[in-house]
């Protein structure tokens, strides 16, 4: 049996792009659904919680050729697990294309109360000191939080459980006040369409058929659902996949750490990544990502043993030894984990994330190829070297300092203006927008979530002044 509704616009996904379209096109009188892949995530904060938003819980989601990529599944997406940093990234990229979004990113700065970090910790001054002696300008990172309200826990990646944190839930909700009806457990798979038009979406909740008719339809399932969807519905899309590739350079300290600070707190200037297509930040990754990196030296099936208990504990995917791989692919990266004080307290960890080569390929069935190219490990390489000399600078023992594999962060690019989408953001079906990452032209190597708003909101004001609904 099918389940059928109508609705004027359909919006897919809840993230940030979805939440920003449906808040802004709900002073409309229209009859407006969001739908949801995930759920309403209940925890926040928590490991548990994590565990379950990310996808394979942000330790088995790979490419095909090894690449961890995260992505969140769940109503606000990846901006429940984001390091809340407002950065207005690609915007001369976007205006060599013709898109200025001065005027939206001012308006998203503001209701995000984006600033500049006020708690630069002891360790985080540190490491902006260290850097400043190496001739590298650290600054606050811009945040998008309310300060009063941090507790400074440092589980940022975990969800704010203070709601200190902007989230794409509060954009939800008030598109919910206005009438917005958000539908939850949802897979869409295909747009359905007619003489070139887009007439609805097809998809399935509870393991039944589900069809919604609609005059407009949104697709902001991110840079790995939102081309999948396309391809099922007859569009080419998939190609010049990048995901904003990082590694975090690690070494152990009796004096500083990184546990009681917002992640990101301090980050290299805009000069410094114009340069180098990079930037330094501090990070540390959660006690789960970090289980995964235990020592090379340790023995593979004590690792699968711990891992897969704990994953049976938190009942977030099937685990068995197949779907634990544990290699060191790209091994000139130096990738070696010493067992000793390799704990999160003792950690101090820089992050370089890349403006990788936009290489990659999400496929039809949801697979994804992609690898570093050689330019992309050289820019990390280069990264990790600069990170390895601020923690020695800092006091930092040499031996101890290792440094993890490439992984992904930001996936976008597979739907990118000029290739699937126009400047409107609209796809060569009639109706059938796209408003997420995957819109990107290339790679930022910054956050996106301020981008994508500022897209969003683009794109909502062109659909309520020319009346395309």
């Amino acid at each position: 049996m099918v389940e059928g509704l109508k609705a004027d616009i359909v919006i897919v996904g809840s993230g940030a792009g979805g939440a920003t379209v449906a808040k802004e096109l709900s002073k409309l009188n229209k009859k407006i659904y969001v739908l949801e892949k995930g759920i309403r995530s209940k925890n926040v904060g928590s490991q548990l919680f994590a565990a379950r938003l990310y996808e394979k819980c942000a330790l088995f989601n790979k490419s095909k050729e090894g690449v961890l990529i995260y992505r969140a599944i769940a109503v606000g997406g990846t901006t429940l697990v984001s390091c809340g940093n407002g950065v207005r990234a690609l915007e001369g990229e976007l205006v060599d294309r013709g898109i200025k979004l001065e005027e939206e990113f001012s308006e998203a700065e503001r209701e995000l109360n984006v600033i500049p970090n006020p708690y630069i910790s002891k360790t985080s001054q540190a490491i902006v000191n260290a850097s400043s002696r190496l001739g590298i300008n650290m600054v606050p990172m811009p945040k998008f939080f309310v300060p009063d309200k941090c507790t400074l826990c440092g589980r940022c990646v975990l969800g704010c459980k203070a709601e200190s944190k902007w989230s794409a839930i509060s954009y939800i909700k008030e598109a919910e006040h206005k009438g917005v009806k958000l539908i939850t457990n949802i897979t869409v798979q295909k747009i359905l369409t007619y003489n070139g038009k887009a007439i609805g979406i097809r998809g399935k909740r509870n393991g039944r058929g589900f069809i919604i008719k609609a005059k407009l339809i949104i697709l902001c399932a991110g840079a790995l659902g939102t081309p999948v969807i396309l391809q099922n519905s007859g569009i080419e899309a998939g190609k010049n996949f990048f995901c904003d590739l990082l590694n975090v350079t690690y070494g152990v300290s009796k004096e500083y750490s990184l546990l009681n600070e917002p992640a990101m707190s301090v980050v290299s200037d805009f000069n410094f990544f114009k340069k180098n297509n990079f930037i330094l930040s501090p990070f540390l990754d959660s006690f789960l990502v970090l289980l995964s990196l235990i020592s090379s030296r340790q023995d593979q099936d004590l690792k699968k043993k711990r891992l897969a208990k704990l994953m049976k504990k938190i009942k977030a995917v099937d685990v068995d030894n197949k779907n634990i791989v544990f290699n060191n692919s790209y091994s000139s990266l130096n990738i070696s984990y010493p067992i000793k004080n390799f704990r999160r307290k003792n950690l101090i960890g820089i992050m370089t994330k890349i403006k990788d080569e936009k290489i990659g390929k999400v496929n039809g069935d949801g697979t994804i190829n992609k690898y570093p190219t050689e330019q992309d490990l050289d820019r990390l390489k280069k990264g990790a070297s600069l990170a390895k000399k601020i923690l020695v600078e800092m006091g930092v023992s040499p031996a101890s300092i290792v440094i993890t594999k490439p992984r992904g962060a930001h996936p976008g690019g597979s739907a990118a203006i000029g290739d699937v989408v126009n400047s409107n953001l609209e796809t060569k079906i009639k109706g059938l927008y796209v408003c997420d990452a995957s819109v990107f032209p290339e790679s930022a190597g910054l956050p996106p979530i301020l981008t994508i708003i500022a897209l969003a909101k683009r794109m909502s004001k062109r659909i309520i002044k020319e009346g395309l609904i």
